[in-house]
């Protein structure tokens, strides 16, 4: 058994320890207020004098499993106190008033424990909880502070859809002067028919059980007022199950709505320039590959090319220029990264290619310029990006190849001669007035495969790379087939290694047949 003394005298404790000494000793000391006191309480004793005993007594009779409560008075406010407990509504039954005496107290006493002995007899315990709320605590109390303060519209509904109780905040935006104006009121008294109706129809709903809850957007409209609202809204029921009305609560997210469609509105706006600049860089990509013939109209070499682009935009690029002597030059690159930046360095470089195509007949020279263009550009807007590329120029006439490879290795040989070419430092980093390059003989009949790491570096599921070796088996493999099989069977095994169609990164590839 547990008793809270509240601003009791010390009195109170003496008589306690005479009469019942197991209840003092299990009892504890409050100031007020008690409202959320967490410990079990049984029995609650109120000194004299208590100021506000007729509220406290209110929210103590409110409690999920009140107490009896013993307010004690003086011998001159005894009739007053106890003319108020008896008459003030929301006072229940279990609140004792007892004259500050012992005599009083002690039956007081005696009335309480009787009344915690006929609980126990029933199987009622003060401290049940009917609820998740603390069992000292005022449900009624917790729902006005909910109320008055929430910003939010929150509404209780009879079974015909009038208003029983509604927020401070639904009032206010309704237009009423007092939550109190709404009682008795329905939506079609607040909002326009549209609303009204469509309300009324998902609360009908709710109280014959075709739903058990609604869960919505609503538009709502009403004298001039545009609003978006969230709301869920449940049946009511009483305790023994009967249909009593609906319950709800609503929150305007008319300005996250607004942002949310003028979002859609830009993200389809930067979806269709993202299409238009994927259709002009695969125009670029795919503008054409000059061919090659002697003087007799045979052809020099055959091209095979797949460009793959892991979203919408790429940062892989190739070309193929004619040289002014009339020879071949194959440029690949693959730039820092993918997507919108890595492309607009591409349309950097597709430009700067065709700016200096005079000097395709020199590789060194060639790549010196890109990487002296890149690193002007990139270093004025203070970016630190990269590209890695590979330059061929074919000689016809010598038929010798000369490399120039740039940040990492591009080009696969079918006798493993791609190991003798050197790799400079990548394009755009640092300004160079050289680089090595590498000069190889060539027959008829040899492969050269250009590519970027989106395929030696695609994943399976474990983490395995795919790796230059096995895309160098692949190339001697096939050494002997035709340059569109080489190309579909390193992709068709690419996607099967990895499992997925598209990867995280750009690939480009390119074989080159010498005849």
């Amino acid at each position: 058994m547990k008793i809270l003394k509240v601003d009791c005298d010390s009195q109170v404790a003496a008589w306690l320890s005479a009469q019942h000494p197991n209840l003092q000793q299990g009892s504890a000391e409050s100031d007020l207020p008690i409202s959320g006191y967490s410990d079990r309480v049984d029995i609650i004793i109120v000194g004299p004098p208590c100021g506000q005993a007729v509220s406290l007594a209110k929210a103590v009779s409110n409690w999920p499993s009140a107490p009896p409560t013993i307010f004690l008075a003086l011998p001159q406010d005894l009739e007053t106190l106890d003319q108020l407990m008896r008459y003030t509504p929301g006072v229940g039954k279990n609140i004792i008033v007892s004259e500050f005496s012992e005599k009083a107290f002690l039956a007081s006493i005696e009335q309480a424990l009787e009344i915690c002995r006929k609980r126990a007899e029933l199987g009622i315990a003060s401290h049940d909880k009917h609820a998740a709320i603390n069992s000292n605590m005022s449900p009624s109390w917790l729902l006005q502070l909910l109320l008055k303060h929430l910003p939010e519209y929150i509404y209780f509904k009879d079974t015909a859809g009038r208003f029983l109780a509604v927020s401070d905040y639904t009032a206010i935006r309704c237009g009423l002067e007092n939550p109190s104006d709404a009682i008795g009121l329905t939506d079609f008294d607040l909002f326009d028919p549209e609303h009204a109706a469509e309300a009324a129809a998902d609360e009908a709903d709710l109280i014959q059980g075709k739903v058990y809850r609604v869960d919505k957007e609503e538009f709502v409209t009403w004298k001039g007022n545009k609003i978006w609202v969230e709301s869920v809204k449940l049946p009511m029921k009483s305790r023994s199950g009967y249909p009593l009305g609906t319950f709800g609560i609503s929150r305007d997210i008319t300005t996250k709505k607004l942002m949310a469609e003028q979002l859609e509105r830009q993200h389809k706006q930067l979806e269709d320039e993202l299409k238009l600049a994927r259709t002009l860089q695969r125009s670029l990509l795919t503008k054409g590959i000059p061919s090659f013939e002697n003087e007799q109209g045979e052809d020099l070499l055959n091209f095979d090319a797949k460009h793959i682009a892991s979203s919408q935009l790429s940062g892989d690029f190739y070309s193929v220029l004619r040289t002014p002597s009339g020879n071949a030059a194959i440029f690949l690159a693959d730039v820092m990264g993918h997507g919108a930046q890595a492309a607009m360095v591409t349309a950097m470089l597709y430009a700067a290619v065709n700016e200096i195509s005079h000097l395709a007949d020199d590789p060194s020279r060639f790549m010196v310029e890109i990487n002296s263009m890149l690193h002007t550009w990139l270093s004025e807007k203070g970016h630190l990006i990269f590209a890695t590329g590979s330059f061929c120029y074919i000689d016809f006439s010598q038929r010798h190849a000369t490399f120039c490879q740039n940040g990492s290795n591009h080009v696969l040989l079918h006798d493993d001669r791609q190991n003798e070419i050197p790799i400079n430092p990548a394009l755009g980093l640092i300004p160079s007035d050289s680089f090595e390059t590498k000069e190889l003989a060539y027959q008829a009949g040899d492969e050269f495969l250009f590519f970027t790491d989106g395929i030696t570096e695609a994943q399976n599921s474990q983490g395995e790379p795919f790796g230059s070796e096995r895309l160098s088996s692949i190339l001697r493999q096939h050494n002997d087939a035709p340059d569109s099989t080489l190309v579909q069977e390193i992709v068709a095994q690419l996607q099967t290694f990895t499992n997925r169609r598209t990867q995280d990164d750009d690939i480009c590839l390119m074989s080159t047949r010498m005849i």
